[in-house]
């Protein structure tokens, strides 16, 4: 298995998602600092963009949740308790955050950009055989200890 690496402005990124001129946070700068320059893919919970961290120059995946989870209360601090929890893991197999904040009073969080795939694409390339791999199951499960040992 080789190594994620981080993408850097000289990589090229394979962006998944539509960067339609009709979604308004295309070009907009988050908190002064984070330009969004495009969409790489959205789940049920958030959209992740491409965005520029102006500060220190580097590509960053910017995470905002959908519109209609910032208005429940408990979802927005939920939401902030693991990002809090997010920022205190370092791990190989798990994505850096930054920073975190709120937008059009949305909240979001700025993550390590790996240029790779993802879950999603995989399972549609290789089928529900890669979870039921006992190899992979087993080596995820591995992780999940290890990580879970280092984070008590």
């Amino acid at each position: 298995m080789t190594p994620r690496t981080a993408a850097t402005p000289k990589t090229a990124l394979t962006v998944r998602g539509s960067s339609a001129p009709s979604d308004p946070l295309i070009g907009l700068l988050v908190d002064e600092r984070y330009r969004i320059q495009a969409r790489l893919a959205r789940g049920g919970m958030a959209t992740v963009y491409v965005a520029h961290d102006e500060r220190l120059d580097r590509p960053v995946a910017l995470k905002v949740m959908h519109p209609h989870l910032a208005e429940s209360a408990d979802f927005v601090a939920r939401f902030r308790r693991e990002a809090r929890a997010a920022a205190r893991v370092f791990h190989r197999g798990v994505v850096s955050v930054f920073d975190q904040g709120v937008i059009h009073g949305q909240g979001f969080l700025v993550m390590e950009l790996i240029d790779g795939t993802n879950l999603r694409a995989l399972l549609q390339a290789q089928g529900p055989s890669l979870l039921l791999n006992p190899f992979n199951t087993r080596k995820m499960f591995l992780k999940r200890c290890v990580l879970r040992t280092e984070l008590a």
